[in-house]
């Protein structure tokens, strides 16, 4: 129950704050200024070869008045090995676009294959994923409104490694601290109408965290936004992120 309140508050959050982005507060952004970032992200468990992810992100301006983007994202999990496996599903992105003062709507359809090393107290994640991507772009109508003109479509490639180390020497512990070091990059593939650059963007963060009860993560992290837009030059963006991870299992026979 309390991993479904806990999804529940966070599709909450993001959605008022979407609301909210849309009056005047939303406003033009200050690059240089640290963002902030608030994530969860649930894997559940159905069966030992089926299970659900689910993910709720929202990235703030400098000041938490307006969310630069928010992501919502839902996929269908197939285990092949107790450390590999694939799922495939769809996201939708929500972009503050500061030409229009108004946000732009991306769809998108993911499939992705990952792959999980622990070996005592180090733990090593790595995740490919493709995206089909079909994303809005605005215009002014004659009344000044901003509407939809019609959607681009393009492909992305993204890569993404992750590593623990886990701070508490006892493995059974019921908290357990731990260092996260994770980099993901993205490169767009025949999305020359979205972005004509080979190389689309690259995330790298660090945080510490803790691990509660063997299903809950609990996360503070640095993360360096690294852009390359179509039309301007290398954009770098700092943010501090708070994130909730959980891994439950609802298979599992009492």
């Amino acid at each position: 129950m309390k991993c479904f309140l806990l999804l529940f508050l966070s599709f909450v959050f993001s959605t008022q704050a979407f609301g909210q982005a849309t009056t005047p507060q939303a406003r033009p952004q200050n690059n240089k200024a640290l963002k902030y970032g608030f994530s969860y992200l649930g894997h559940y468990k159905l069966s030992p070869k089926w299970g659900i992810q689910t993910e709720a992100q929202s990235w703030m301006d400098e000041n938490l008045d307006f969310p630069i983007q928010n992501v919502y994202l839902l996929g269908l999990v197939r285990s092949l090995k107790p450390n590999l496996g694939v799922s495939a599903g769809y996201s939708q992105a929500h972009t503050h676009s500061e030409p229009f003062e108004d946000y732009f709507t991306e769809h998108r359809i993911f499939e992705q294959a990952f792959y999980v090393k622990r070996q005592n107290r180090h733990t090593l994640v790595y995740r490919l994923r493709l995206e089909q991507r079909f994303v809005e772009k605005l215009k002014l109508a004659a009344n000044g409104e901003v509407v939809t003109d019609h959607y681009l479509y393009g492909n992305r490639l993204r890569v993404f490694n992750r590593y623990m180390f886990d701070l508490t020497k006892d493995p059974e512990a019921e908290n357990v601290f731990y260092l996260a070091v994770q980099d993901e990059v993205f490169f767009n593939i025949n999305a020359a109408e979205i972005n004509p650059n080979f190389f689309d963007q690259n995330r790298f963060f660090f945080g510490v965290g803790i691990f509660k009860n063997k299903h809950t993560r609990l996360e503070i992290d640095y993360i360096n936004f690294l852009f390359n837009p179509p039309k301007s030059d290398i954009l770098m963006m700092h943010t501090l992120g708070f994130a909730v991870i959980q891994n439950l299992d609802f298979g599992k026979k009492e």
